[in-house]
């Protein structure tokens, strides 16, 4: 297995729904030359499905399109943040797989 796979790997290890630390992002960044910058999340006041709190990192949903982006990787468009996550990763390993 690769650098590119084993960090496609360690983001799918990840999950879904998360904010990553910038440091933890230029890691998984760093065989496709990507750097990350970080992003402050507010939650809304009273807002059930924002994040749980303040924070600052970087999304995933975002790494996964900008990782699937710098293989040349050819996935299918869907509405779940999640399912879009997977598709932008699976696509990202079939393309790193076949030589992009």
């Amino acid at each position: 297995m690769n650098a590119k796979e084993k960090a496609v790997k360690k983001l799918q290890d990840v999950g879904s729904h998360a904010i990553v630390s910038v440091e933890f992002a230029n890691k998984i960044g760093k065989p496709f030359g990507i750097v990350f910058a970080g992003t402050t999340f507010a939650n809304p006041s009273g807002n059930p499905t924002g994040v749980l709190h303040d924070c600052y990192g970087v999304d995933v949903h975002y790494m996964a399109e900008r990782i699937n982006q710098a293989v040349d990787g050819e996935r299918q468009n869907y509405l779940g943040r999640g399912m879009q996550f997977r598709a932008n990763l699976e696509a990202a390993l079939a393309a790193i797989r076949s030589g992009k």
